[in-house]
């Protein structure tokens, strides 16, 4: 072999100049999936029944409606017991004069989820606003409309957990043993309880409020909206896996309805439509948002680190060890905190990792610490700019974040495979210390890696571009029994800007939540619209 050595980026070469190369394909097998006829797929069945009535009349000024809807649905699968689900819904609204307006709502929800007295609950709601500009004291002239609003609501939600919460479940255990002997069974058999469960479990519950303003100016060609939103979560169900109960309890624990959330968020809407000429028209639209969350309670251990608690954090916060800087020779190697496992194996070129908790020893169960967000963005916005040239129209969308954080690792060698991927083009070696990675190294283990693949996920996308040409107003496909043909071409996520090593948001394909990702794909549609 040639006594050159050089990593390869992304896929390594197989050539004498090379020492790693890339392992062939194999072949296997094809396989044929049962089809749909085939009797060993279990038949899925559903059955689902609704009524409504609706109601509405005018008293002069006043302005009234109401709606009332049922539904039951049934639902199984093979030969499983069937799901059920019923929801009785009612709604009442009054109009004053286009002034006053007012909404109130109610749900009675039913979930087979939860046991007897607590399957059904009711959610009530209540809407009110005001029209400012409908008044007769009302003379701004450059604003036409103004509106104020509020509203708030109670919600339930039965998606936490799984079905038989409410019930224990036993399971066979055989025959007693009346001795050691293997002959000293009783002719009497014993069961014992394998799932414990919880009578009491019930609907999650949710408190929203939004407080809301419209306003239009200049005859409606500038609107804007302002939403300030706050919802206070309780009775979030938590498995009983998830739950710090101590192991001598002697089973797993039974879900229970312990986590609360509380969260508030600003919404804001800016739309500008204006023509300039005749022909041409302008409009452009601005969204942005903002949101954030907090777990104030989710059943941490009393005498867990204030970091590692769930508690004091948004949902889902990202941690991470944190390295502070490489292992630049074996006096930083042997001076270093002691690793809890493999600390042996550390060499120059890993990272020195933060005792986050001063205890003396690294350890990833007690050192992680919150880092960054989580992969939910804070912030997110939108722009959307359109003009219209007589049959002729353009639009574009940019979609922005910011606030997020992701983990997504691309390890070197792994499973043994001849892969280096080219963030690691700048590795540190005894002559570059500086290097922005660290020196990937075949079979070693303990490579301590700390945050460097987490990733800052704020990014910039050019969602959206169309043009598009109608034929409306020709005469001759008229004659051909059209009454509108538009011809248009679209393209959807053609650039993308981030710190993320691709683009692919969230999006995955199977694995962990790092590996099998599909990127976001970038597409291009011509396509034709008749209505005839």
């Amino acid at each position: 072999m040639n006594s050159r050595k050089r990593y390869t980026l992304y896929l390594p070469v197989s050539t004498e100049e090379y020492d790693w190369i890339l392992r062939p394909w194999s072949v296997r097998a094809e396989g044929i999936n049962n089809a749909n006829w085939d009797s060993s797929i279990p038949v899925t069945r559903r059955l689902m029944y609704q009524f409504q009535l609706n109601y509405a009349r005018n008293f002069g000024v006043h302005n009234v409606s109401a709606m009332g809807v049922v539904k039951r649905e049934e639902y199984a699968r093979g030969n499983m017991f069937k799901n059920y689900r019923e929801d009785w819904v009612g709604r009442i609204t009054y109009d004053f004069d286009s002034r006053y307006l007012l909404e109130m709502n109610g749900a009675y929800n039913g979930s087979e989820k939860f046991g007897p007295g607590y399957r059904f609950d009711f959610f009530p709601s209540l809407a009110a606003g005001w029209y400012v500009s409908n008044e007769k004291f009302f003379k701004i002239k450059w604003i036409d409309r103004m509106k104020l609003r509020y509203s708030k609501g109670w919600v339930g939600d039965d998606n936490g957990g799984g079905r038989w919460m409410y019930s224990s479940q036993m399971s066979y255990g055989g025959a007693s043993r009346l001795n050691n002997a293997s002959d000293g069974s009783s002719p009497y058999t014993f069961y014992r309880e394998t799932v414990v469960g919880n009578p009491a479990v019930h609907w999650e519950n949710a408190v929203k409020d939004n407080y809301g303003v419209e306003v239009g100016f200049f005859r409606s060609r500038i609107s804007l909206s302002v939403d300030y939103f706050t919802e206070n979560r309780t009775d979030i169900i938590i498995a009983g896996g998830s739950r710090a109960v101590p192991v001598f309890f002697g089973a797993t624990p039974p879900s229970a309805n312990l986590g609360k959330v509380k969260s508030n968020g600003l919404e804001v809407e800016l739309n500008i439509n204006k023509k300039l000429t005749g022909d041409l028209d302008i409009w452009s639209k601005i969204a942005v948002t903002h949101n954030r969350n907090e777990v104030l309670f989710r059943d941490d251990p009393p005498l867990q680190f204030k970091h590692l608690k769930a508690a004091g954090f948004p949902i889902g916060q990202t941690r991470s060890l944190i390295s502070t800087g490489f292992y630049n020779n074996w006096d930083e190697v042997y001076a270093s905190v002691p690793t809890e496992t493999n600390d042996l194996q550390k060499l120059p070129g890993y990272y020195n990792l933060l005792d986050y908790n001063a205890d003396g020893i690294i350890k990833s169960s007690e050192d992680n610490a919150p880092i960054g967000y989580s992969e939910t963005p804070q912030n997110t916005a939108s722009f959307m700019l359109g003009a219209t040239y007589k049959n002729l129209s353009l639009m574009f969308q940019i979609y922005g974040v910011n606030n997020a954080n992701r983990i997504i690792s691309f390890n070197n060698y792994r499973n043994d495979t001849d892969i280096v991927f080219g963030h690691v083009a700048d590795y540190w070696s005894k002559d570059n210390q500086n290097a922005s990675s660290f020196l990937p190294r075949w079979k070693t283990s303990a490579e301590n890696i700390g945050d460097y693949y987490v990733y800052d996920a704020s990014f910039i996308r050019l969602r959206m571009v169309e043009l598009s040409y109608s034929l409306d107003k020709s005469k001759w496909i008229n004659k051909i029994g059209i009454e509108n043909m538009r011809i248009f071409m679209n393209d959807n996520n053609l650039f993308f800007w981030s710190d993320l090593p691709d683009d692919r948001e969230t999006t995955y394909s199977g694995g962990g939540a790092t590996d099998g990702a599909y990127p976001t794909m970038k597409r291009v549609n011509l396509g034709v619209d008749i209505t005839f």
